[in-house]
């Protein structure tokens, strides 16, 4: 029997709903014109019921003759509201207006070149369209924003609006007809054809959905470009910061008592059950792992907080030691009754049923009273103890210390039947081979997996619960399939063993016929050997000479690949000036035909034309002094080396919303080729990058950190990329080995890595999975090596 897929159905479907319940709230969306496919998103997510699965009841209204939807939002006469990028000219200006989802990523004039030109072909009036996008003015169209005083107020119904709009757009260019009848039935005040909205609906999609962003992305690089643009425009003074006016989903918005807690409590104590997979475990080497880990380290990392785990022996002390404070957080735990007095509880971030396990011979239970007189095991304080010794005192219950424990009771007859939730009973089943084990009844109880924070601290778990109401639906699947594995329960086949013992017998038999023979075939063959020798002594030579030439070919090519890495950075650090010299010669020269150009404008244009250059001419030498070829060892700082790799590759890495973290102390030094060992830095980052976009759930990472030991300086880059598959662990270093698309890859970047630095530096590389990614350790000899090494 499959086990993976009941086991992951439980873990699904036994979720809440939603993370937690909200009471209604009445919200309003003011559009900046009339119903139309444009705007299809919301109204799909109205009649879909996507507002309603998150509690909103959204009203949305047309734009009137004089009205300033900018103005409604920040009134409060509305809470949401459509708008384009001239909502950073009012930002400018000190109005405290949230843009939250960009619908349409390219061109100010998506609406009207999805609408006009349909109607004017069918008049037969041709058409030439003018593409701004082609001019560099690459502008976001119709933006849902909202006001700071909502976001503030109200975070939790700005993350439920903002994701039920987003899977309304999903859906409304999914399925482009049914949602062009929709608009035709029921919102077509413009009396507009079912035809025509078909054809705007086509035409906006291209306009919404890209290959390199996500439906509604907002890059704060695109907007800072914008910004600038209307700054040369003299529309913006250009002095604001753009992160107050970007919404983040995944950020917590804390207020500053909150804030001022978190800082007098940096260190959260935590303590888990080591026995209770997949729900939470300790591996055997003490680390923490389960479906609580992942909440935990999300709730950690939104709140700014570090978690320390304090093993404790087992789950009786685990309780004890939060009753009387010696933890702050219990990952797993039900709120009952009794605990009451010393915990305060989440909501219950995970629900799981409990079952009754029996043998194979039992038959099926209707319900627990059917077990009065029998053995059954459960875990000693679990809250499958709690429940029977509360409502049924007539069952003998045996207590274990684990469910592990409970389960081979039943299988070797010292119980009758176990109680415990089916999706560890499952696990445990599956994991420890326990094959005459199956589910013999229900029960009316489930276990309701809350977090359990000390009483006397009342504000962490109010933080705590935010964090985990921050958590989206993708986010948490992606927890529970991280720590669900694929598991079978297998019936051992004896057939297949006889099968295999005769194979066997037959392998024997032929082996002894042939002994005899093999000893003449070795005398033969050893004197062919000896003659084969000498010719091989010959090609050995031959070989080492051509390796020579491929190891000198394949450093080339990991230096043409390097390359290419920095100038993609270089493309991209270029890609804003030269937008920004752009738009201020277009200006310029506007004003020349008008005949306004002043001497002011004309300075103030030649000064920014200048820093541009200024800036755009040191990143050309800093990607030339990183290829100039070293000639001898060197003592050198190591913070400085990152420093001038990240300083090269860092916009790429903030494009893709990577988060760079480095603590490598300015003390730390190390005698090597700066340009070589520099190279290494970039090749290990640069893969950490590639793999991060194939996880697209979570806060992505890259850590770099260095330390001194008593005989090496030890540099470190992990990421939280899900780590190396272990059956292609010993060969990342191999030449040529890669596991990206051969567009994208050419598998010699960590092979000329572990030959820097083990070969040139004397060294030592090596890779491992830890925290849920993988870290590349570099150990270089603390002495330095010899300068004819």
């Amino acid at each position: 029997m499959r086990i993976s897929a009941v086991l992951f159905a439980i873990l699904l479907f036994s979720l809440p709903l939603s993370a937690h319940q909200h009471d209604d709230d009445r919200v309003v969306l003011q559009l900046q014109w009339l119903p139309q496919f444009q705007f299809a998103g919301y109204f799909v997510a109205k009649e879909k019921g996507f507002y309603s699965e998150a509690d909103l009841d959204v009203e949305i209204r047309p734009m009137t003759a004089k009205m300033d939807v900018e103005r409604e939002v920040l009134s409060g006469r509305a809470q949401y509201g459509t708008g384009r990028t001239s909502l950073l000219v009012k930002y400018d200006r000190g109005e405290p207006l949230v843009a939250m989802a960009a619908i349409f990523q390219s061109s100010p004039m998506a609406a009207y070149s999805a609408n006009e030109p349909f109607v004017l072909s069918h008049r037969g009036v041709k058409t030439f369209a003018i593409d701004p996008k082609a001019a560099g003015f690459d502008f976001y169209n119709d933006i849902l924003f909202t006001s700071q005083t909502e976001l503030l107020q109200h975070p939790e119904r700005v993350k439920r609006f903002y994701e039920a709009s987003l899977k309304g757009w999903r859906y409304a260019f999914e399925h482009i007809d049914e949602t062009a009848r929709l608009l035709h039935e029921k919102y077509n005040v413009q009396h507009k054809s079912l035809e025509a909205l078909r054809f705007e609906g086509k035409s906006l999609k291209s306009f919404a959905l890209r290959e390199d962003a996500p439906l509604g992305d907002l890059s704060l690089d695109r907007l800072q470009a914008i910004y600038q643009a209307y700054t040369l425009l003299g529309y913006t003074k250009g002095k604001r910061t753009l992160d107050a006016f970007v919404y983040h989903p995944e950020q917590l918005l804390l207020t500053p008592e909150e804030q001022a807690w978190l800082k007098k409590h940096p260190v959260i104590n935590i303590g888990v059950d080591s026995e209770w997979p997949p729900v939470e475990f300790l591996s055997r080497k003490g680390a923490f792992g389960g479906i609580s880990y992942g909440f935990i380290q999300r709730v950690a990392e939104k709140l700014g907080v570090r978690i320390e785990l304090q093993r404790k022996r087992s789950w009786q002390e685990v309780d004890t030691a939060l009753k009387q404070r010696e933890l702050d957080v219990v990952t797993a735990m039900m709120a009952m009754p009794e605990r009451y007095a010393y915990a305060n509880f989440t909501r219950p971030y995970l629900t799981l049923p409990m079952v009754i396990v029996g043998g194979e011979s039992f038959q099926y239970i209707g319900g627990l009273a059917a077990l009065k007189g029998k053995r059954v095991a459960v875990v000693r304080d679990y809250a499958a103890d709690f429940f029977l010794k509360r409502d049924f005192p007539q069952i003998k219950r045996v207590q274990a210390d684990s469910l592990c424990e409970a389960l081979k009771m039943v299988a070797f007859g010292e119980a009758d039947v176990a109680v415990d939730a089916l999706a560890d009973a499952s696990y445990l089943i599956a994991k420890e081979g326990l094959n005459n084990l199956r589910i013999v009844g229900q029960t009316p109880y489930r276990f309701e997996v809350a977090m359990g924070v000390r009483s006397d601290w009342p504000m962490l778990r109010t933080l705590i619960q935010r964090a985990l109401d921050s958590i989206g639906e993708e986010e948490r699947e992606a927890i529970y399939r991280e720590w669900v594995p694929t598991v079978y329960k297998h019936q051992f086949d004896y057939a297949l063993l006889w099968k295999i013992l005769a194979v066997l017998v037959v392998i024997a038999l032929l082996f002894g016929c042939k002994y005899i023979r093999l000893e003449e075939l070795v005398r033969r063959r050893t004197s062919e050997l000896t003659k084969l020798n000498a010719i091989l002594n010959e090609r050995i030579e031959e070989a080492v000479g051509e390796n020579r030439e491929k190891e000198r070919m394949m450093i080339q090519q990991a230096k043409m690949a390097t390359i290419g890495e920095m100038i993609e950075s270089i493309a991209h650090q270029w890609r804003q000036p030269l937008n920004v010299m752009g738009i201020g010669i277009a200006n310029l020269n506007l004003k020349r035909q008008l005949g306004t150009v002043d001497e002011e404008e004309l300075d103030r244009l030649i000064n920014i034309i200048h820093r541009q250059v200024e800036y755009m001419s040191q990143t050309i030498d800093d990607f030339r002094n990183f290829f100039k070829r070293d000639k001898q060892l060197e003592t050198v700082s190591l913070c400085t080396l990152v420093d001038e790799v990240l300083g090269l590759v860092m916009p790429a890495l903030e494009q893709k919303k990577i988060v760079v973290e480095v603590d490598v102390p300015e003390t730390i030094e190390a005698m090597l080729y700066p340009n070589e060992f520099k190279q290494v830095i970039l090749n290990i980052v640069s893969n950490a990058k590639d793999v991060l976009m194939q996880h697209p759930f979570g806060v992505k990472k890259i850590r770099i950190a260095a330390e001194e030991k008593e005989d090496a300086v030890v540099l470190s880059i992990a990421d939280n990329g899900g780590g190396v598959p272990e059956e292609i662990m010993d060969k990342i270093f191999d030449p040529y080995f890669t596991t990206k698309f051969e567009s994208q890859g050419t598998g010699i970047g960590l092979y000329m890595s572990k030959i820097i630095v083990e070969k040139n530096l004397k060294g030592r590389i090596s890779v491992e999975n830890r925290n849920g990614g993988a870290e590349f350790v570099i150990r270089l000899p603390k002495g330095g090596i010899t300068r004819s090494a």
